[in-house]
């Protein structure tokens, strides 16, 4: 599914006539922190993890996002962490998997269509 959001367009708030970038690559890495794992290292794994994304925002686009998004990586600017993003793909098949309350883990798989 990670090679699937290559080439996708970046929009604000889910709305298409706002493109403003496009996903450049996608990649993976351990849960709860930034090291990376390769494809062949999550293929075999049984506990999440993480699909990272880059990508480039079109500055001439909307230079006020842009430079939001750049002091928010700043630590030292007064809005450091204070831009975040959601990634999402569309299907016209897809199954649910429903967990317990509070669990994180896949460890019964209850597949509705």
């Amino acid at each position: 599914i990670a090679k699937l959001f290559v080439n996708k367009p970046i929009n604000i708030e889910h709305n298409r006539s706002q493109v403003i970038g496009c996903i450049l690559s996608s990649n993976f890495s351990k849960f709860g922190s930034n090291e990376t794992l390769n494809e062949s290292d999550v293929k075999s794994m049984k506990t999440p993890f993480n699909i990272t994304l880059g990508g480039v925002i079109w500055k001439v686009v909307n230079r006020d996002l842009a430079d939001q998004i750049e002091e928010s990586n700043d630590p030292t600017s007064d809005n450091y962490m204070t831009i975040s993003a959601s990634w999402e793909l569309g299907f016209n098949d897809f199954n649910i998997i429903v967990l317990e309350n509070g669990e994180k883990n896949i460890i019964h798989i209850y597949v509705y269509s």
